[in-house]
């Protein structure tokens, strides 16, 4: 079915605004056609009555490309909240009917909350047959943004970089950042690992856009004017890799993953002077929060 809004004195097909949307992103008729599966003149047709009904013009073309005009750069972002609540309205309605089958799209990164995975399965997907869990891998600040693009509804990450007014956040637990080391390391036998210690070792960091780890250890090395060597890495296994080679130290938020814990080459030691971090659940305030995302919320602080 097509929806109609009233936009004033004119009326806009739902349809309309759903074809100029998709070729203002994709800067093209044919791309927008074959992505709504829809012939390149019916997309035609459509934009010119909208822009009949409004009486401006909102696509110039060229023999190059299309572009905008001011009036549809502004129907644009007025457009864009129109199909987004539609969208959520959609989805609501298909939560509400109790007889489907509920999918919650969670996320939490890789290196932290193995816990998650033994409440998971399969305690709660035995508590909630009717409930399918679509899981990702993302850091804290991956999951904050896929939050407010509706890739997912619900994350576990460190609250301590949750900045955003627009998140709300429940504490779970509360964590402490480890150093790993080679099993055969000369810190090997201390309890702990005071920070000026390092000052001579390679820091082995994942750089993935200033993570939580990257962040509070740079301001430790900071406070104790220590400067150890940095090496960079692109995958989180390379770092755990190299520090088992005795090639330098990394740090974890959990050094209970299996990754870890299943490799007799590593050994991780908390530091002197600990730095703790909170965890947590993430979800978005102005968003509605489906009844599997409120059940997955009511199991976790069981």
């Amino acid at each position: 079915e097509n929806f109609k809004i009233y936009w004033g004195v004119n009326i806009i097909e739902f349809k309309q605004i759903e074809y100029f949307e998709a070729v203002s992103r994709l800067k093209s008729y044919t791309k927008a056609a074959k992505e709504l599966f829809i012939t390149q003149p019916s997309i035609t047709v459509a934009i010119r009555k909208l822009e009949e009904e409004l009486g401006v013009k909102l696509i110039e073309r060229d023999n190059k490309s299309l572009y905008l005009t001011e009036a549809g750069e502004i129907f644009l972002i007025h457009a864009k909240e129109v199909l987004d609540k539609m969208k959520e309205t959609t989805r609501i309605m298909a939560d509400i009917q109790s007889n489907n089958k509920k999918i919650l799209k969670f996320a939490f990164p890789p290196a932290m909350g193995a816990w998650l995975w033994s409440e998971i399965y399969p305690n709660f997907t035995n508590k909630y047959p009717n409930i399918d869990i679509e899981i990702e891998d993302l850091g804290t600040k991956e999951i904050i943004d896929a939050i407010k693009e509706g890739k997912i509804e619900l994350g576990f990450g460190v609250l301590d970089m949750v900045e955003d007014k627009d998140m709300e956040t429940m504490f779970v637990k509360k964590g402490e950042i480890k150093v790993l080391i080679n099993s055969n390391h000369r810190f090997k036998d201390l309890e702990k690992i005071p920070m000026e210690f390092l000052c001579d070792e390679t820091y082995i960091q994942y750089k993935r856009n200033k993570t939580f780890i990257e962040k509070r250890m740079l301001e430790e090395f900071k406070s104790y004017q220590i400067n150890p060597s940095i090496m960079y890495v692109k995958e989180q296994s390379s770092a755990y890799d190299l520090v088992s080679k005795c090639h330098g130290f990394a740090a974890t938020l959990d050094d209970s993953i299996s990754i870890l814990k299943n490799n007799t080459n590593i050994i991780s030691k908390p530091l002197k002077e600990s730095i703790y971090f909170h965890s947590g659940l993430i979800w978005s305030k102005d968003k509605y929060l489906s009844e599997a995302a409120r059940d997955f919320i009511k199991f976790i602080i069981k």
